[in-house]
């Protein structure tokens, strides 16, 4: 309850109230219907370019016919990635007389319902599945830019984004996210245009997804997403900067 009362507060004192999702926006304006919605606006997370200038793929040991999904980061619970896979299970069945094939690298430690290399043994075995241990990250992102697809693995929660997206952003990589549609994630990347979405009741749907990227090439077909210039700091610091001049100009008058 006190932290309730302070909200409040600070948030009837406030000049301006910024919010880091679309979603948590809404969700204040539901909370606070006798404040002024202009009070509120959405500040997003974002990516620092000069973080990034240096980062380096690290060298490749797959074939040119082999598509290499990525994901760094600790898989648990509800970040169950079963569903890609199963997909992954599939689509390599369908790809083998092609002679193509998909491996899912993870780093990072996985705790889940059951034993992933267990039931996924012969995925491990055939080397569609790899599991790395955990790595400083910016050793993970030299292993995320050597891969074609990113992924997220991403419970459908209502206002929350993981930040891993926008380090895929800064690497500039294309983006496979499994979560709902529903969710503050999925409600980003199909407003913004930030990669393919597909749930994790969509095995099918994921399946021929990943075929098609195999068999047309688009991993390497990619030139980057038209918005992502959005989530660079440099355009978030104008949007704050504008936002302060407005509240400095509203507070002189």
């Amino acid at each position: 309850s006190w932290s309730a009362r302070l909200e409040r507060r600070v948030v009837h004192h406030a000049s301006a109230v910024s919010l880091n999702t679309d979603p948590l926006k809404a969700e204040f304006l539901q909370r606070y219907p006798d404040i002024e919605p202009d009070k509120f606006f959405v500040m997003p997370n974002g990516y620092d370019p000069e973080d990034f200038r240096d980062i380096q793929a690290e060298p490749r040991k797959e074939s040119g016919d082999t598509l290499v999904l990525c994901h760094a980061g600790f898989l648990y619970g509800v970040r169950d990635p079963a569903v890609l896979l199963e997909a992954i299970r599939e689509a390599n069945k369908r790809l083998q007389d092609q002679g193509k094939r998909i491996i899912f690298r993870q780093i990072g430690d996985v705790n889940l319902g059951y034993d992933v290399r267990e039931r996924y043994a012969d995925l491990v075995s055939d080397g569609s599945l790899v599991l790395d241990k955990a790595r400083p990250y910016r050793e993970c992102l030299s292993a995320l830019t050597s891969a074609d697809i990113v992924v997220n693995v991403q419970p459908g929660t209502k206002t929350q984004i993981p930040s891993k997206l926008y380090d895929y952003l800064a690497i500039n990589k294309p983006i496979l996210n499994i979560t709902s549609a529903e969710g503050a994630l999925g409600d980003l990347v199909i407003r913004k245009g930030l990669g393919d979405l597909v749930s994790f009741d969509q095995q099918e749907e994921l399946t021929h997804l990943l075929v098609d990227y195999c068999v047309s090439g688009l991993p390497g077909q990619f030139q980057g997403y038209e918005n992502r210039s959005d989530f660079s700091v440099t355009h978030i610091a104008k949007e704050l900067a504008e936002r302060i001049r407005v509240c400095v100009q509203t507070g002189a008058q």
